[in-house]
């Protein structure tokens, strides 16, 4: 099984700008990545199909019943945030959102500021870059 990484976008648009740019892949090969694509998804849709095939034969179990007494929730109030709190996910959050506004091709340079400078002046840089 092919082992999965957990790199956001901008990241493995950074990864794959320096593969190609050290010369350890070159862009036939991505493109022929790219162009295999379709026929991994092909196989997955026949694989899922004969799947749901094989699941349409078998009796599902019935829903146990419910019990008489079912004890009342709770209505729980979301707390809003503060203004200016931030992202929930903390500083790596808000960069994530940043980048999400900017174009693809200014996500390496604020990558290179982050492992430079840190994530907080990536976040100023990336602010500035939404506002232009």
């Amino acid at each position: 099984m092919a082992r999965t990484y957990s790199l956001t976008p901008a990241q493995a648009s950074y990864v794959l700008e320096r593969l190609i740019a050290d010369r350890r892949i070159s862009l036939a090969e991505v493109r022929g990545y790219l162009a295999a694509m379709g026929s991994e998804i092909e196989d997955i849709d026949r694989r899922l199909a004969t799947l749901r095939e094989a699941a349409s034969h078998v009796p599902m179990p019935a829903r146990a019943p419910r019990s008489a007494v079912v004890p009342a929730r709770q209505a729980t109030r979301k707390r809003r945030p503060a203004k200016g709190a931030g992202h929930p996910r903390g500083i790596a959050g808000t960069l994530a959102v940043l980048l999400r506004s900017i174009p693809a091709a200014e996500h390496a340079a604020i990558a290179a500021i982050r492992s430079d400078r840190g994530i907080k002046a990536a976040i100023v840089a990336a602010r500035r870059a939404v506002r232009k």
